[in-house]
């Protein structure tokens, strides 16, 4: 049976459900679409279903005014959602099961505070154009990087879509565009004095760190000299350098035999980036600086520092936009939340609700959302995975 809401204020404790546009990352915004918006996958069966009591097929679960929600869709987010559950690495059993529990809140959450902005659009009489749609669909098919429309028309069913079905996925994220540009972000303003004021007394966060232009000779181990004539021509190399020869002109004038040394250029480095005892021996060289010979990954190293890039603070110039984004994200946030919360207290709201719904406003959803989260970091994890401290060879 349909029970009609108080139309009364329901506070949201949902965070910026679409980040202001150009203020994340895109592994970031793609995450947040996927968790508010629904993901561009099939709906895999889910994992928990409704107790088997006899029930419509389908049927509406929740409405905000003109706007609707299925149980289907419902059940397909919640599905969605499980799947990124199950493939986010390095989530504890207990909280991957915490976060299925809570995947039907979760998921009816991201509904309701949809229809609220869709509601919204329309009270607006907002509507997404076929031109908008079509270049949406285009920038899509770039992130996608496909140019073919039959080869996107594929794709697009392979992922549970017609052409159609995606077409109306966007003018819906149009419309979401539109409604927060005016409710949210447009009420947003940070003056340039706010700006400054940040940079000075955040002075350390925009340093940037020193930095050291490395070359180094590397008298080969698999080259073919014997390890004492390696030692005595590594020798010979760092002689030279301190005397001033460029890198070429040391492995010449020592008459170096062909492949017996390698000119590295590793161009800036800052501490941390080298491997081991050779990135404490670049920090102690001045510039101009030769190591005596060191052994390392290869053979011998003879480095020399070219040229120091001293630590600075990067100018406000610079960094105002950066600033800029970091004062409104949390701004956006605060006023994202308050303007669904005014959105709810003015809307028809009528539920019929799944049991794993129940309680659904209480869950947390948008960047501050637990999943959200654990998918940001583990996007971020790999890059920086990539990056370990180098050797050298």
């Amino acid at each position: 049976m349909l029970s009609k809401c108080s139309t009364a204020a329901f506070p949201s404790p949902t965070a910026a459900t679409f980040p202001p546009r150009g203020l994340m990352r895109n592994a970031d915004r793609s995450a947040a679409v996927l968790l508010l918006a629904g993901a561009l996958a099939a709906a895999a069966p889910l994992v928990a279903q409704e107790a088997a009591a006899p029930e419509l097929v389908n049927r509406i679960v929740l409405r905000v005014d003109d706007e609707i929600a299925t149980l289907s869709d419902w059940k397909e987010r919640t599905a969605t959602r499980i799947e990124q559950i199950g493939s986010v690495e390095g989530m504890s059993l207990d909280e991957r099961r915490r976060l299925v529990a809570d995947a039907g809140r979760a998921a009816m959450k991201e509904t309701f505070d949809e229809l609220l902005v869709l509601s919204r659009a329309r009270q607006l009489h907002l509507e997404a154009t076929p031109p908008q749609i079509d270049r949406a669909i285009d920038n899509a098919k770039r992130s996608f990087g496909i140019d073919d429309d039959e080869a996107f028309r594929r794709a697009l069913v392979d992922n549970g879509f017609s052409v159609e079905s995606f077409r109306a996925r966007m003018a819906r994220s149009i419309l979401f565009n539109q409604v927060l540009e005016i409710e949210v972000q447009s009420k947003i303003v940070i003056e340039d004095e706010e700006i400054a004021r940040h940079w000075r007394s955040h002075q350390e966060e925009f340093r940037t760190p020193e930095q050291r232009r490395v070359e180094d000779l590397v008298v080969r181990e698999d080259g073919p000299l014997d390890e004492s004539a390696r030692a005595a021509l590594a020798a010979d190399l760092a002689a030279r350098l301190v005397a001033g020869a460029t890198p070429t002109e040391a492995i010449a004038g020592a008459a170096a035999p062909e492949g017996a040394v390698s000119a590295v250029d590793l161009g800036w480095v800052e501490a941390g980036s080298l491997a081991g005892e050779l990135d404490a021996l670049v920090q102690q060289l001045a510039e101009g600086g030769v190591s005596a010979p060191v052994a390392g990954r290869g053979g011998l190293h003879v480095l020399r520092v070219a040229e120091v890039r001293p630590s600075v603070v990067r100018p406000l110039s610079e960094v105002r936009e950066q600033i800029a984004a970091e004062l409104s994200q949390g701004r956006y946030e605060k006023a994202m939340a308050e303007f669904l919360e005014r959105q709810a207290a003015r809307s028809y709201i009528v539920e019929d609700l799944p049991a794993e719904a129940i309680g659904y406003r209480a869950a947390v959803v948008g960047t501050a959302d637990p999943l959200f989260v654990l998918m940001r970091g583990a996007t971020a994890a790999p890059a920086a995975a990539a990056a370990p401290p180098a050797d050298v060879s």
